[in-house]
Parts: structure tokens; C-alpha cells; sequence
């Protein structure tokens, strides 16, 4: 008896200790950029909607980060067929090169995968058009199944790798196109708008 109380004292003490050094740990605020800028500026651009903040922690700082919430860029040919081929391993099934891919990413800290995964009218609609490939993927380590739609775990970490970063970020979307230009959305999205915007025509030199 004395043993065990002793070992439930050890935790509380542990868990004390984890929550003062982390209370002490200094609190750094970045923009897009990576420029350190002050508390209150960070902010004012987190209440801006093309913009989303990140809290990155580790064993001496917390950093507070805004990262755009839309991000657009061009994979070259070599980029291009290795993305393709990554997808391919990942779904188990060959990739078109001449097809717009939609990756629906998820991460662990979603709630909503059902949500997303369960939307009957976005499933039909990407099935239907036969220059899309849609499909939904999760992070590493996460394992999610439905009866009704396939999902894919990203093993090998390399989908996040090049499209998605953040991953502390719930869910997010690219959309990929057969000339490489691709369009990347983080953070909660409305899913009957990925279609209309995979066959619009995109300037990847903005990013908003």
C-alpha cells in the first residue's frame, strides 16, 4: 500500500513539474515569413482568414507560427512522377498521368473524417468526372477504416512531407494537376467547392 502510494505521488509530482517548465518555456510569434514579430501583431493577422496559426513546442520554446491558408506551386517532371508514384503505392492502384488528383489529407486531431468521408454528393461527383482521381488519405500512424469508403494511411510519410508539413493541422486538401501546378488548402474546408476550383485555372505565383 505504501509502495503504491508513493508511485501516485511520484506522478502527481512528475506531472506538476511537466506543466510549471512548460508554463516557463518563452513564447516566440513568427509570420508567414519565419520573421519574429510581436504578440499583438501575431494576433491581428490570426483573425485574418487567408491565414492559420500553428503552435510548434519543443524542449526550450513554444513558437507560434501563421502559415497562409492556401498555398499554390509547380512540381517539375521529375517532382511530378515521384508524387505520382507516391500516391501509387499509397492507394494501391496505378495513377493517370493525365488526371487532376484530390488527396483529402486528415491527421489524428480530426474530428470530422466521418464528415468528410461520408459526403455521398462530393464522392459521386469526383467518381463521375474521368479526369479526376480522389482520394482520402490520413497521416501516418493514423488508421482510420469506413464501410463504404477506402482510406489510406500515408506509410511512408511522404505525401505529408511535400504537401503537408503542418501536420498538427486537423485536415487539409491538394488538388494536383497533370502539369504539375498544385493547390494546397489547411485547416477545415468546404468539400463541394474542391471540384470547381480542380477544373478553374490557377497563377501559382499567388499565394494569398
Amino acid at each position: 500500500m505504501k509502495l503504491k502510494l508513493k508511485q501516485y505521488f511520484l506522478f502527481f509530482v512528475i506531472v506538476i513539474s511537466q506543466n510549471i517548465i512548460a508554463q516557463d518555456k518563452p513564447h516566440l510569434y513568427f509570420n508567414k515569413d519565419g520573421k519574429e514579430i510581436a504578440k499583438d501583431d501575431y494576433c491581428r493577422r490570426c483573425e485574418i482568414q487567408y491565414f492559420i496559426p500553428v503552435e510548434i513546442e519543443n524542449d526550450s520554446i513554444i513558437k507560434h507560427v501563421i502559415i497562409p491558408r492556401q498555398i499554390m506551386g509547380v512540381l517539375n517532371k521529375k517532382e511530378l512522377m515521384q508524387v505520382q508514384q507516391f500516391i501509387g503505392n499509397t492507394v494501391n492502384r496505378k495513377i493517370y498521368k493525365n488526371h487532376i488528383i484530390i488527396l483529402n489529407y486528415f491527421t489524428t486531431k480530426n474530428s470530422n473524417i466521418k464528415h468528410y468521408t461520408n459526403n455521398k454528393g462530393y464522392i459521386k461527383k469526383c467518381k463521375k468526372d474521368e479526369t479526376i482521381s480522389q482520394f482520402f488519405i490520413t497521416e501516418k500512424d493514423f488508421k482510420f477504416t469506413s464501410r463504404k469508403t477506402p482510406i489510406f494511411e500515408d506509410i511512408t510519410g511522404n505525401i505529408a512531407r511535400i504537401f503537408f508539413q503542418n501536420s498538427n493541422i486537423n485536415c487539409s486538401y491538394v488538388i494536383i494537376k497533370p502539369d504539375g501546378y498544385y493547390y494546397t488548402y489547411l485547416g477545415e474546408y468546404p468539400q463541394d467547392r474542391i471540384i470547381d476550383i480542380a477544373k478553374s485555372s490557377w497563377n501559382a505565383s499567388k499565394n494569398n
